[in-house]
């Protein structure tokens, strides 16, 4: 069974959590929480991450909204990130952290040609298909060498889709520090009561 994407916010205690996998309608959920959040002259947000990652033109329009947003905002990944959800936490321009067990997934967006022939794609559609997936590896190359500086070493997990845990990412630099469980578990608890409640209002955030 497909596990249910959350995207929720509390604005009194100024976080923003993001649960499952990017699409078009959870990003255009997430520029509205933004909105709101400058609406209300808040700053010092903080945006728990876990997820698949998902749709890459959505992840931008995310990462776009967060760098544009004007918000002092930092990124606590947890449980694991993989590839979008992972660039996400790197991207933002801000601080990002981790629970001390949080797995970091990379993944390649190059495809297997053979694979996609029974897609019927004819040699210009596969010429196509892989320069953007080239262009995509590049661009999420940029997210993750803006915070670290073992280029060798990023190379290698990204295109061989590695998954490394939490001392790793801190030693290569992907994360700043280790995120207070305490403080994660206060509003995991807040988040589910959110959840509880609207699930009694149809139709609600």
């Amino acid at each position: 069974m497909k596990k249910k994407t959350v995207l929720v916010a509390d604005y009194n205690k100024r976080f923003i959590w993001f649960d499952g996998e990017i699409n078009q309608s959870t990003a255009n959920q997430f520029l509205k929480i933004l909105r709101n959040f400058k609406r209300r002259c808040l700053n010092n947000v903080t945006i728990y991450i876990r997820g698949i990652g998902g749709d890459f033109s959505s992840v931008f329009m995310m990462i776009r909204a967060m760098r544009e947003s004007g918000l002092n905002i930092g990124c606590v990944a947890h449980d694991y990130v993989m590839s979008g959800c992972f660039a996400l936490t790197q991207a933002g321009g801000g601080w990002t952290a981790a629970l001390s067990k949080t797995k970091f997934c990379f993944h390649s967006a190059i495809l297997d040609l053979k694979k996609n022939e029974q897609y019927g794609f004819n040699k210009p559609d596969r010429i196509e298909i892989v320069a953007m997936s080239e262009a995509l590896d590049a661009i999420q190359l940029s997210w993750y060498l803006s915070k670290s500086h073992r280029v060798e070493e990023i190379f290698h997990l990204l295109y061989n889709d590695v998954i490394i845990n939490a001392p790793q990412a801190m030693r290569l630099g992907l994360i700043d520090a280790y995120f207070d469980r305490n403080e994660f578990l206060k509003d995991q608890k807040i988040v589910r009561q959110i959840v509880k409640n609207n699930k009694r209002r149809p139709g609600s955030l």
